[in-house]
């Protein structure tokens, strides 16, 4: 035989080496992805129940019409949350601003009151503590992102 030919199959045996019958073993697997099988499928149900198919597409929209609705709860609590979340901020904000007013009033008050020095240096500690507080908060804020809002919590 040339070197380049190509040499014959070899022929399926049906007795083993010691005379006794092969068997061979086929699995056949079939998967499918997503809520309806194929078509083919299908048609198998109907033979083997009665409106198979019609159940299994009833079925399925169901539970599609009840993924949705899930979805749709859970981005109105996620939309409540986030006003929620908001108010609670601009509450925060508010209480914070006050807080910061009367420590600067309470400042200029104690130092435009006082006859002493003592008086005006503990009204002039509590105007600028209420006055960096401010800033701190303002810096810090901004640097950190909190008026942002924050994203969406998984469920």
């Amino acid at each position: 035989m040339p070197e380049n030919a190509p040499t014959p199959p070899n022929p399926p045996r049906s007795e083993s080496s010691q005379g006794a019958p092969r068997k061979t073993v086929a699995a056949v697997s079939t998967e499918f992805v997503g809520p309806l099988p194929p078509p083919a499928m299908l048609d198998g149900y109907n033979q083997i129940i009665p409106d198979g198919a019609n159940r299994i597409m009833r079925m399925a929209e169901s539970e599609a019409e009840h993924r949705r609705s899930i979805e749709k709860e859970v981005l109105a609590i996620q939309k409540e949350d986030l006003r929620r979340e908001r108010a609670e901020r601009r509450l925060g904000q508010i209480f914070a601003f006050v807080l910061c007013t009367i420590a600067i009033l309470a400042g200029v008050y104690g130092v435009t009151q006082s006859s002493g020095p003592a008086g005006q240096i503990a009204g002039g500690v509590v105007g600028v503590g209420g006055l960096a507080s401010l800033v701190i908060a303002f810096i810090t804020g901004s640097r950190s992102g909190v008026g942002k809002p924050s994203e969406p919590r998984a469920m």
